[in-house]
């Protein structure tokens, strides 16, 4: 009976019903993918946004379901692990347990922005800076891994 409602394919979920059809993106943590479908459905909200309220969550959701459903289903996932919440001002916010390479990444594009207009090279410039004031000698092992995994000749300019 199961199957006949939820089918997947390609990474895809369908359920019947309007705009009901999700995919899940390949940098998912594996217990997402493991998951009941509307759990998988929420985690999947939250870990897009890298952070979301649940009301923000019940919006993305993209058919009806109450607040209490969502917020039922936001603490069945916190209580697995899947995501954690902390209180910002009055209410509650719900991200990934443990980032994932995609949150990772866009937390870097958000520091570049915020205090670098953009800049990669020198956010890893000031990231490197840091981390070698923070525990010294720590541009010599990087130099060392560099050297080590041949990423030198990477770096050089070309002429």
């Amino acid at each position: 009976m199961l199957q006949a409602i939820e089918r997947e394919h390609d990474g895809r979920i369908a359920r019947p019903g309007p705009q009901r059809v999700q995919r899940l993106p390949l940098s998912l943590p594996a217990a997402v993918a493991q998951l009941a479908p509307r759990e998988r459905e929420i985690a999947t909200i939250v870990h897009d946004r890298m952070e979301a309220c649940a009301e923000e969550v019940r919006a993305a959701a993209g058919y009806t379901i109450s607040n209490s459903a969502v917020r039922t289903i936001l603490a069945r996932l916190v209580a697995k692990g899947v995501i954690r919440k902390r209180k910002l001002g009055r209410r509650f916010v719900y991200l990934p347990a443990q980032p994932c390479d995609r949150v990772r990444e866009a937390a870097l594009q958000r520091l570049a922005q915020d205090y670098f207009d953009g800049s990669a090279l020198d956010t890893a410039m000031a990231l490197l800076g840091f981390l070698d004031r923070l525990e010294p000698g720590m541009m010599r092992r990087i130099g060392r891994y560099l050297l080590a995994t041949d990423r030198v000749a990477e770096l050089r300019p070309q002429s």
